[in-house]
């Protein structure tokens, strides 16, 4: 067996064993009080004693183990073990003060977020510690004098991840104290925070030390020849003091539990004579109240009555204004009618108005060429006249031309007797006459013809004379017929100027028809809106008196069961009252 030259001493074995059990019992005092009161402060300071409980236990353990027994694989195990739940202690701070502390909510968010995030970061040490335990607390490797250092021998080699979750944990540490002590401070919370930051102050001293002996070799501690976990005596105090703290607050409020039911005892006394005092006053006045109360019940029976009648009025005039309603509607049908009658004459007078128009048009239009008829027809009688008068100057010159052919008739007799003069001188003359002789022939031939055609003149003159005598007369005729036009187309140009002025009149009355049909629309239109809005105001009206109808009636039912609770009050005083003279008795 190896003789080691630092061998385990009484003081390393006795503060693991004792704090071991101190935290048991602080363990199992603060889940009691937690689940008793349900107040998450002591469930969270057992929660931290727990993990504390869990690193002195381990301690415990790898000394038992690993350094009396000499069990180094053994002591490994809870060294590492050890080291877990330190790393859950630490990280468990911000957990810790918020329901220590009173944080604002901005305040309360953030740390919030801070134990999630240092329960993750506690979650990955203890992963890494069992999945690579080299890198965090080797349970293979040993600590350089663990041969020579029994308190050492069943200790595992420190990882690189060590170095960083010492890190994490002082910056906790410090997130932590200062959360205590600006809360002490700002909420004057000196006489209930005192007693856990000490405890804090404790156990980061004792965990400073030992991390810094872990790291540097020496041990900064006012007794560095006695050899013992300092981190395992300064989370003990800390429970302890915390302990302290959360029991000096519920004494506090059992103080204030006691003071509560001491107060509670004298208002009892004082409620006591107020019952008395009210029983007094009850028993005086039960009877007026049931009275009174009876009173009440038949004034209700009166005012259901009321009501009821009040009920049956409404429904009469609802009933009267759905028959005005009815008549509205009549009337307003009646007045649509009339509107739609007036717009149907106002448009059949503008039709006639139009053509009016078109008639005074036409007329002007057939005055004007009566006018230029007329005009015709008096030139047409000038004309005529003229014709008239030329007609006469040729009857004249026909009465001269038949002188004329007379005359020349009697030459033409001439000549041919002078002809057969020369005839008869030629036949005398014989063979020198003989030329005569055809000479006066051919001149007594042409003496014939021209009498013939003398006479065939005679005759044409004398027949155009009759045509010119007979023309005449028509002529004369024609005059006269010309001039009855004249007069007749004259009596028709006045007739039909009195039309045009008559039609003029009408198209003026019918201008005033119309502007007057319109009136009548206007007033008509404005008729319809009234009764329409009269319709609406009756509609609304009747919804009003139906409302008041329908709250009567659920007033009569409310009065109804006013009434039944009066009597039922009666009944109640009366059954009180005998009770208060019952309850007398008893005290007396």
């Amino acid at each position: 067996m190896n003789e080691f030259t630092m061998p385990l001493t009484l003081a390393q074995m006795a503060v693991p064993f004792a704090c071991t059990g101190a935290l048991v019992l602080s363990t199992f005092m603060l889940a009691y009080l937690g689940f008793r009161t349900g107040d998450r402060l002591y469930l969270s300071t057992a929660v931290m004693s727990l993990f504390g409980l869990l690193f002195v236990g381990s301690e415990m353990a790898l000394l038992g183990y690993g350094s009396w027994l000499r069990n180094a694989g053994m002591g490994m195990q809870f060294h590492r073990t050890e080291q877990v739940a330190g790393a859950f202690f630490i990280m468990g701070f911000p957990f810790f003060i918020h329901y220590l502390l009173r944080l604002g909510p901005r305040w309360r968010r953030v740390n919030r977020l801070l134990v999630w995030v240092c329960l993750g970061i506690s979650v990955f040490f203890a992963l890494i510690a069992f999945a690579k335990p080299d890198l965090y607390i080797s349970v293979t490797s040993h600590r350089p004098d663990w041969l020579s250092n029994q308190s050492n021998h069943g200790r595992g080699q420190e990882g690189m991840l060590y170095a960083l979750r010492d890190l994490a944990l002082g910056i906790v540490i410090i997130y932590g104290l200062i959360c205590v002590a600006v809360n002490m401070v700002k909420n004057r919370r000196f006489g209930e925070l005192a007693t856990p930051l000490a405890g804090i102050l404790l156990a980061v001293y004792g965990a400073l030390v030992d991390t810094l002996h872990v790291h540097t070799g020496v041990l900064y501690d006012p007794t560095p020849d006695i050899s013992y976990s300092r981190f395992t005596l300064g989370i003990t105090l800390f429970i302890l003091f915390s302990l302290h703290g959360v029991v000096k607050r519920f004494i506090a409020i059992g103080r204030e539990a006691e003071e509560a039911r001491r107060k509670a005892d004298m208002e009892a006394g004082k409620n006591l004579k107020q019952n008395n005092f009210i029983k007094e006053v009850l028993s005086q006045n039960a009877q007026s109240l049931a009275e009174s109360t009876k009173e009440l019940s038949g004034s209700m029976a009166g005012f259901t009555d009321n009501t009821r009648e009040q009920a049956s009025a409404t429904e009469e005039v609802s009933a009267s204004i759905e028959e005005i309603t009815a008549g509205i509607d009549t009337v307003a049908a009646g007045a649509g009618n009339q509107n739609r009658s007036l717009s149907d004459l106002s448009t059949a007078i503008e039709d006639l108005t139009e053509t009016i128009k078109a008639v005074e048009k036409a007329v002007g239009d057939t005055l004007s060429m009566m006018n230029l008829i007329a005009d015709s027809a008096r030139a047409g009688k000038g004309s005529l006249t003229a014709m008239e008068e030329s007609m006469e100057t040729i009857r004249r010159s026909s009465g001269e031309m038949t002188s004329i052919v007379q005359i020349i008739n009697d030459i033409s007799d001439r000549v041919n007797l002078l002809s057969l003069n020369v005839a008869i001188e030629a036949a005398r003359a014989g063979e020198h006459g003989r030329g005569f002789a055809v000479v006066a022939d051919e001149i007594s031939k042409l003496a014939d013809q021209t009498t013939a055609s003398i006479k065939s003149i005679d005759l044409l003159i004398g027949a155009g004379e009759k045509e010119i005598l007979n023309g005449s007369g028509k002529v004369s005729e024609a005059v006269g017929n010309v001039e009855k036009i004249i007069d007749g187309i004259d009596s028709i140009r006045e007739s039909i100027a009195g039309i045009s002025d008559l039609m003029i009149k009408q198209a003026g009355v019918n201008r005033v028809v119309t502007a007057g049909a319109r009136d009548v629309m206007t007033i008509s239109d404005s008729i319809v809106l009234a009764m329409s809005e009269q319709k609406n105001a009756m509609e609304e009206i009747a919804g009003s008196i139906a409302m008041i109808n329908e709250t009567s009636q659920r007033n009569s039912l409310r009065i109804n069961e006013i009434t039944d609770f009066a009597g039922g009050l009666v009944e109640r005083v009366s059954d009180l009252n005998a009770r208060i003279t019952d309850f007398g008795e008893e005290e007396s």
